[in-house]
């Protein structure tokens, strides 16, 4: 136990710039994907001081994609480290492969009935606990089609280049979600008061919306008479009595 505590302590301080620098990388494309979503202009109000906090948010929506591409690698390399079988062994071994797929099956179908009673909740991305389910079917449906399709990524593409390919998928759409879901801010009272006290300034014909904000700046959508334009209140705003 002291052995794998001692060479853990040493990984992590081998990797310690690697675990900071990922978040902080993870952050800033976060950032920049929103404010630029919004306006490329808007790239100026960049907050170096929310880097890490958004990069950890994000990361904790990519554990299931992530996890699913290094357990599939981790599966293939003891596949390769295998030995010849016995037909005894064999046997021992079928016996096993058939429990299982029975018990995945079992599983299997405890998660298609969990995801469809919400679906349509999770079609429209109404709440993070929908992006939570969207991720795990992104996620089980990557183990599915390695499981399905193997032999042809063998011979059509390298496994790197399947792990690379389906990794920046899962990123990708991932981000597209978490941007849609993030955007619902209609349990946090202080907000709904500072769109109350807009919208009550003026008649615009679309409720203002929050589009992004940082620990410095909010941005939010107007609309005017078909017009559109972009109202950037400072973060403090929140907390005005």
């Amino acid at each position: 136990m002291n052995e794998y505590l001692n060479s853990s302590y040493k990984k992590i301080k081998e990797n310690i710039t690697m675990i900071a620098i990922v978040p902080t990388v993870l952050g800033g494309i976060w950032q920049l994907w929103m404010l630029g979503s919004i306006s490329s202009y808007m790239i100026r109000f960049f907050s170096i001081s929310q880097l890490i906090s958004d990069g950890l948010f994000v990361l904790f929506f990519l554990v299931f994609p992530i996890s699913i591409i290094l357990q599939t690698i981790k599966n293939r390399k003891k596949v390769d480290t295998l030995p010849t079988e016995t037909p005894n062994q064999l046997v021992g071994v079928l016996i096993k492969v058939v429990v299982i797929i029975f018990i995945a099956l079992i599983i299997t179908l405890l998660i298609i009935g969990w995801i469809i009673s919400d679906i349509q909740d999770i079609i429209q991305l109404k709440e993070l606990n929908s992006l939570w389910k969207f991720l795990f079917l992104l996620s089980f449906l990557t183990g599915l089609a390695y499981v399905c399709f193997g032999e042809f990524i063998h011979r059509k593409l390298t496994f790197g280049l399947y792990v690379s390919i389906v990794l920046i998928l899962n990123m990708t759409i991932t981000f597209i979600c978490f941007s849609k879901v993030s955007k619902d801010f209609s349990g946090i009272e202080n907000i709904q008061v500072l769109l109350h006290d807009i919208e009550k300034k003026d008649c615009y014909s679309k409720a203002p919306e929050i589009l992004y904000f940082n620990d410095k700046y909010i941005f939010i959508a107007l609309e005017k008479k078909n017009k559109q334009s972009i109202l950037i209140k400072k973060f403090d705003a929140l907390f005005e009595e």
